[in-house]
């Protein structure tokens, strides 16, 4: 069945390849005004589900693989997914509020895996009355694997060539061509690169 596109709000632009709209599934949920989604072709059936509440930004690239790709979008946020990116299970991409998540080309996540621009609730300071965990965008960079039931937290920035562990709670930047894991996630190896193939 056919990606099942739902707008209940105003303003609201699509620019979907008929193929990647013919061979995915799943559901594009428009409940606000003044959102665009872009999505390219691809070779591939993905399964896809996206919800957005207003002013938001969705653009995914060419020749996305996912079993189930997940987007989450509150008010004024933005998910941009490059080229040729692969998921093997659930991954959720969640920005709650005014915050960015951008995955870039070729990059790899294994199953129920979370990446998150925001706590979601706010903390606020007892005595000023403040809230004092603001979100903060994410950045994962080309080529980066991503392992199964990795979760990463607002503010991280991967850079090429990565690897996260299973399991992993990023909660710091992950320079590229390294490898990070455990939790909280720790730099164990650096210059490294992965490949797709066993070698």
């Amino acid at each position: 069945m056919p990606i099942a596109v739902h707008d209940f709000g105003r303003n609201n632009e699509f620019d979907i390849s008929p193929v990647a709209l013919a061979r995915g599934s799943g559901q594009i949920v428009m409940h606000g005004n003044n959102n665009f989604v872009a999505i390219q072709d691809s070779r591939f059936a993905t399964r896809l589900d996206i919800a957005m509440s207003g002013n938001g930004f969705v653009q995914i690239g060419y020749d996305i693989n996912a079993v189930h790709l997940v987007l989450h979008l509150g008010p004024d946020a933005e998910i941009t997914v490059g080229n040729a990116v692969s998921c093997n299970g659930l991954v959720r991409l969640m920005v709650h509020e005014r915050a960015s998540i951008r995955v870039g080309d070729q990059c790899l996540f294994g199953g129920d895996v979370d990446v998150t621009a925001s706590d979601m609730h706010s903390l606020v300071d007892v005595a000023t009355g403040r809230r004092v965990n603001p979100a903060a965008s994410v950045m994962i960079g080309n080529r980066v694997w991503i392992g199964q039931k990795a979760t990463i937290l607002k503010g991280v920035t991967i850079g090429d060539g990565a690897v996260v562990g299973a399991s992993a709670v990023v909660t710091r930047p992950v320079p590229g061509n390294s490898v990070a894991a455990g939790n909280p996630a720790r730099i164990v190896r650096t210059g490294v690169t992965w490949d797709f193939r066993l070698l």
